[in-house]
């Protein structure tokens, strides 16, 4: 086992796994999870189109996303630091006036920036949920790892494409 396997984030989702396999059936909840996933991953891709983010943060989220699938809890890390590296660009580029358009409402300040932590916590679960989301979907599948992060890759992107076309209409 490496090291990761041996960390905290690692252990609690093998042992949420276990609890919820032993209460709800598995076929069910491979299903559910995958539901829940699509539903994120629409609303992530959605995000993305209404902050009107460059190309390049895009493809940037797909290979993190795509590593994230290969990795499993092994790279939570990686995408958690690239969530928060992107939400800190965009607190800093609508507060501070020389790099943007600064339209910060200052009268809801605080609202505006509870909306962004919301927003950064949100897809720090999304991380969370898509690094778990083999053992589940494995059980749904009923097919072998392989076939499980195909499944996966396909999923989210054509979740995240789907955010941004519903976004555009």
């Amino acid at each position: 086992m490496t090291a990761i396997q041996h960390s905290g984030v690692y252990q609690m989702i093998a042992q949420t796994a276990k609890f919820i396999n032993r209460l709800i059936s598995p076929d069910l909840l491979g299903w559910g999870y995958l539901s829940i996933l699509l539903l994120s991953y629409t609303l992530v891709g959605w995000m993305l189109a209404a902050f009107q983010v460059p190309w390049w943060i895009w493809l940037v989220t797909f290979a993190v996303t795509l590593h994230l699938i290969r990795s499993g809890p092994a790279a939570i890390a990686l995408a958690s630091t690239w969530v928060t590296g992107v939400m800190f660009v965009a607190a800093v580029m609508k507060a501070w006036t020389p790099l943007g358009n600064s339209r910060l409402p200052y009268s809801n300040a605080q609202l505006w920036a509870l909306g962004l932590l919301g927003i950064w916590i949100g897809a720090i679960g999304c991380v969370v949920l898509l690094a778990g989301a083999p053992q589940f979907v494995t059980r749904a599948l009923g097919r072998p790892g392989k076939h499980v992060a195909y499944a996966l890759v396909l999923l989210v992107v054509a979740a995240m494409a789907g955010g941004r076309l519903v976004y555009w209409r």
